[in-house]
């Protein structure tokens, strides 16, 4: 299934480059708020899992999270780490890579800067290993196939998305 989910990824950012632009500013302002819903969902889980904040409402997620996640398997309800709208933390580091790198190609202004830190903290609270090393390596090639083919960094980081999705998805489907 997480061969399934990157080639469906990689499908929709090819389908929505031949788009007009009114329907790529449509999927931004979508994808802006999945970011957001990740991002608070993850804060949430972490100052729970913490002890940092305590609030019913708090509680419920936390106790409805363990509930699905032990549902499907016990083997998912990992303590610590925020795993967002997903069933576990390792699924959400690689939506947190997807969701930089979109937010770095797609978004301008404050929306991309805000967007960017939000999916960075997602992936920090989400504490994946294998999704962090995707990243920095794919910001190494970004970086890397700038200078070399004395290219814009858009090119650069376009060039890196495709090595994000695969490197996350496949270390996540490996952990």
């Amino acid at each position: 299934i997480v061969a399934v989910r990157a080639v469906a990824l990689l499908a929709i950012g090819a389908w929505l480059g031949y788009q007009p632009p009114r329907i790529r500013a449509l999927a931004a302002r979508w994808m802006v708020v999945c970011i957001a819903l990740e991002a608070l969902t993850a804060i949430c889980q972490f100052s729970t899992l913490q002890g940092l904040y305590d609030a019913p409402f708090l509680q419920w997620l936390y106790q409805w999270d363990v509930q699905t996640m032990s549902a499907y398997k016990d083997a998912y309800v990992i303590g610590g780490r925020s795993s967002g709208t997903f069933l576990a933390a390792n699924a959400l580091g690689p939506w947190s890579v997807f969701a930089v790198w979109f937010s770095v190609m797609m978004l301008r202004g404050v929306p991309r800067m805000a967007c960017t830190a939000a999916a960075l903290l997602t992936l920090v609270l989400s504490q994946s290993r294998g999704s962090i090393f995707a990243l920095l390596a794919c910001v190494l090639v970004a970086l890397a196939s700038m200078f070399r083919m004395k290219r814009s960094l858009r090119y650069g980081v376009g060039a890196a998305v495709v090595l994000a999705v695969g490197l996350g998805f496949a270390i996540s489907a490996i952990q």
